[in-house]
């Protein structure tokens, strides 16, 4: 009989450990999945970021050209100028900003996974 209730014993134990694993499953397919609409959105921000400053380049480029064929004043050149490194700025700190979010949420992870 004691060897039965070793088993039994043994048998709830396992069960036990396998509920807690499902849970810590569960728990990391939820993170993976804020993980990933995080990514997502990062993504589509940095691309909509990456297109203005595609867009102030390219006017930046135009406003090269304008000075010099001669007809662009020094004002307008330098006012694009402070627009593209405002714009550069503000990339950069967005792309920081990103990547300790997401080094929070991996932490996060980890921290749970252990």
């Amino acid at each position: 009989m004691r060897s039965l209730e070793t088993v039994h014993r043994t048998v709830a134990e396992l069960e036990q450990r396998v509920a807690e694993q499902s849970e810590q499953r569960a728990l990391l397919l939820e993170v993976a999945g804020s993980l990933r609409a995080e990514a997502t959105a990062i993504s589509e921000s940095l691309a909509q970021l990456e297109t203005r400053l595609s867009e102030q380049i390219n006017e930046l480029e135009r406003s090269l050209t304008t000075a010099r064929e001669g007809s662009a004043s020094l004002d307008e050149i330098e006012t694009v100028l402070k627009d593209l490194k405002a714009s550069q700025e503000h990339l950069a700190t967005e792309q920081a900003r990103y990547q300790i979010a997401f080094r929070d949420d991996l932490a996060y992870l980890l921290d749970d996974l252990y």
